[in-house]
């Protein structure tokens, strides 16, 4: 398969994995294979165990890839890590959840960058850069 060899040569030793929750919420998980751990994200901070199973699945696939050992039994995983939490609202998950990946992709600790306060801002900040690389 293409996606198990693009696995192979990921160079990384950290992967961001969005997670979908039924077609109708965001969370994400960061997968530090360095470290060996796995970190949730949810904006309502209610991760489930079963969010912490799709990132292990993913961590599993690629050492597989690698062949690595997928065995995670000595692995840290944290299935609700605090974060900003989302309030107020039920449609600012992506949002959020494209700000942890963000800061965790510029090595910022996003404790305290954003806020649901912010929510406004962000995302016409995130459709002006996304039309202006469109347009490049």
């Amino acid at each position: 398969h293409t996606r198990d060899s693009f696995y192979r040569k990921l160079d990384g030793n950290k992967i961001a994995c969005p997670i979908n929750v039924d077609n109708a919420h965001w969370c994400c998980a960061f997968i530090d294979f360095t470290a060996r751990e796995i970190k949730c994200y949810d904006p309502y901070q209610n991760a489930r165990p079963a969010h912490a199973a799709t990132a292990a699945n993913v961590a599993a696939h690629v050492l597989r890839c690698r062949g690595e050992s997928t065995d995670l039994s000595s692995w840290t995983v944290d299935e609700n890590a605090a974060g900003p939490m989302q309030v107020n609202n039920a449609i600012d998950c992506g949002v959020f959840v494209t700000c942890y990946l963000m800061c965790e992709a510029m090595g910022i600790n996003h404790h305290r960058v954003f806020r649901q306060a912010d929510m406004p801002f962000i995302r016409d900040r995130l459709a002006y850069e996304l039309l202006m690389a469109t347009e490049s």
